[in-house]
């Protein structure tokens, strides 16, 4: 059967992910910890035969977070911010 879409017999996926990242030493000398955070992303495509046509989204509640972090000097830190909230779009063509 096909559909408005022109998909043979649409299937549609979806696909949910929460992490959880508890409180972790920031660098090797355990100097300060790194906040917890909460991150979930999602997935959502339709399928048919041999196309998927999808959209994503990570870190969907936008969350601020650090990778890892560095203490220079006691007033001195620095680190890497985790990426922000980021949408997109994409295809599967399957042979």
């Amino acid at each position: 059967m096909q559909s408005s879409t022109g998909l043979h017999n649409p299937r549609l996926n979806l696909q949910a992910t929460y992490s959880y990242i508890g409180t972790r030493p920031a660098d090797p000398q355990n100097n300060f910890d790194l906040k917890a955070y909460g991150k979930l992303d999602l997935r959502a495509g339709i399928q048919g035969r041999n196309l998927e046509l999808y959209a994503w989204a990570d870190n969907l509640l936008d969350e601020g977070y650090d990778l890892f972090a560095y203490q220079y000097t006691p007033s001195v830190r620095v680190g890497v911010p985790g990426r922000g909230r980021t949408l997109g779009v994409g295809f599967n063509w399957f042979f």
